[in-house]
């Protein structure tokens, strides 16, 4: 499937990120130094995006892993930061 945009796919156009390349990073960090999951749409059903993979990004160094952040709970809203570390994954979505 070639890369593209959500603007490109059919009933997507009114879409708020219509436009957005479909390989693009998911922010979801709460700490600055960790990294995003780089999102791409892999399959379309009806012009809608219906299957998606969630890769690690490409660090400077060319590794492709990103950087993560272990915190333990402590007194239900409080959290201690244990370091941040290296972590690789691949995730494969469908819907359904």
């Amino acid at each position: 499937m070639q890369p593209r945009t959500i603007g490109e796919l059919p009933g997507h156009e009114s879409e708020p990120d219509a436009g957005l390349p479909v390989d693009r990073p998911l922010h979801f960090s709460l700490a600055p130094e960790t990294n995003s999951a780089l999102v791409t749409c892999t399959a379309t059903n009806s012009g809608h995006c219906s299957a998606w993979t969630l890769n690690p990004v490409t660090q400077p160094n060319g590794s492709v892993q990103n950087i993560a952040r272990l915190q333990q709970a402590t007194n239900g809203t409080k959290f201690l930061n244990l370091g941040d570390f290296f972590v690789s994954f691949l995730f494969n979505i469908t819907d359904p």
